[in-house]
């Protein structure tokens, strides 16, 4: 008992470690697309 109660409680922290990394991705891509699109009109004008 005291084993599933561990199994799960490591399920939940991965899932939680997931997360956090793909909001971190997410906001790393926003920022690469914001600077992209600031280069390029930066080129453009």
């Amino acid at each position: 008992m005291d084993y599933n109660v561990q199994v799960s409680q490591t399920r939940r922290d991965n899932q939680g470690s997931v997360r956090l990394s793909m909001e971190v991705a997410m906001v790393i891509a926003a920022f690469v697309g914001f600077a992209f699109v600031l280069a390029l009109a930066a080129r453009m004008f």
